[in-house]
């Protein structure tokens, strides 16, 4: 298989998970009726996508958006808000700029500034694009975004350090294919 249609495959599998997520998640939550808290997958699945192929990534936080706003029956308003302001989790890419994607996977903290930068970027585009659309507070805006965030981006953290303990998920998957088939002759040797 060509690395072009694994990594469709990929994508593709990944966008199916966060709908299905999303939708049970919303669902779930909004059987208690509360906006306190909302359980969202669109960080965790970004996060690992962006992990494997980088800027692609970006379709799920979007799509996510699109999703999110779906189940909870939003206005076109909340469609911008939050399919756009999701991708400010492209600041995320900057870690690897800096750093690169292999000591992001295998440092803590670099992992844990990994997701943090995400989560302050999604929130702080929402909040640009609902006070643009919308007219609302800044500060009230921001606040709320990330308190009702708080349990998801929680969730994110311990969900990217498990997937790291599993074997290619955690991975740049072009990075991660060359060495798999590296050991592969080795063995075939």
């Amino acid at each position: 298989m060509s690395l072009k249609k694994y990594m469709a495959i990929d994508l593709f599998l990944m966008l199916l998970i966060l709908i299905l997520l999303e939708a049970a998640s919303a669902f779930a939550f909004g059987m208690f009726n509360t906006e306190a808290y909302v359980l969202t997958h669109v960080m965790t699945i970004t996060f690992l996508v962006m992990m494997r192929w980088g800027k692609f990534s970006l379709i799920h936080a979007f799509a996510g958006g699109i999703v999110y706003s779906i189940v909870y029956g939003g206005t076109v308003q909340n469609f911008a808000i939050y399919a756009i302001g999701n991708l400010g989790i492209a600041v995320s890419l900057l870690i690897f700029l800096k750093f690169g994607k292999e000591r992001v996977r295998l440092s803590k903290m670099l992992t844990i500034i990994y997701c943090g930068v995400g989560y302050l970027g999604i929130n702080l585009s929402r909040t640009l694009i609902a006070f643009i659309l919308l007219r609302e507070p800044l500060l009230t805006t921001l606040t709320s975004f990330l308190t009702t965030d708080i349990l998801s981006f929680i969730i994110t953290v311990l969900a990217i350090f498990i997937a790291k303990r599993q074997k290619g998920l955690f991975h740049d998957q072009k990075d991660y294919l060359v060495k798999l088939s590296e050991e592969e002759k080795l063995r075939g040797k």
